[in-house]
């Protein structure tokens, strides 16, 4: 794990703060296009939501859905079981740390704004383990910042001051996924938050 948690960005740690901080720079419209144009869920599917924060991406999620969420912040975990008490299954965990038993069970595995606390290792397991804890024809989708020549200075500063600190190219982020996923697609992505950010988002199919 290369994530800052210390220091004055160690204040993100708890839910609070966390939660204020991504709606104020329009984590709801990164969380809209997510859904929208990347994960596309369909009624009646299994979903696992790795790296879930605090689980408001339940309130874009369709409720005819089954959601489980997986985060290492024991804070944000508890609450997400009190703000979202019935709408799914929450654990704690780490990337790197063994899983429950989820091999097979999910139509839809995805990570939104995980990769880049991870480094290169844990980011294999993460890539490894997803594709078998997918159906047949299951989907694997992730979405972070990405250093792209096309960046604006500004995009470029606020993504260094990131926690996570393993931003990548998009070539990186693609080389990681094919070494576990037969089919990667990949798409770079603009305007979602209210600030300058450039993401890129991948889609990888067993």
């Amino acid at each position: 794990m290369s994530h800052v948690s210390t220091g004055l960005r160690g204040i993100f740690e708890r839910s609070f703060f966390y939660n204020a901080f991504q709606k104020g720079v329009g984590r709801d419209r990164a969380f809209q296009y997510f859904v929208r144009e990347r994960l596309r869920p369909q009624a009646g599917e299994q979903l696992l939501d790795i790296g879930c924060g605090t689980g408001t991406i339940l309130e874009f999620l369709p409720q005819d859905i089954a959601y489980t969420g997986f985060d290492m912040n024991a804070d944000y975990i508890a609450h997400a079981r009190a703000q979202y008490a019935g709408r799914g299954v929450f654990v704690v965990g780490k990337v790197e740390a063994e899983y429950p038993d989820f091999e097979g069970r999910y139509d839809a595995v995805f990570a939104y704004g995980l990769l880049h606390h991870l480094d290169d290792a844990a980011s294999e397991k993460l890539f490894a383990d997803a594709a078998a804890w997918l159906k047949p024809g299951g989907r694997f989708v992730t979405m972070d910042p990405v250093w792209h020549e096309e960046a604006s200075a500004a995009a470029r500063w606020l993504i260094g001051k990131d926690r996570g600190q393993n931003v990548r190219s998009p070539e990186g982020y693609k080389a990681l996924a094919k070494r576990h996923f037969p089919q990667v697609e990949g798409q770079t992505v603009r305007g979602v938050l209210r600030i300058p950010y450039v993401h890129y988002a991948l889609n990888c199919r067993v």
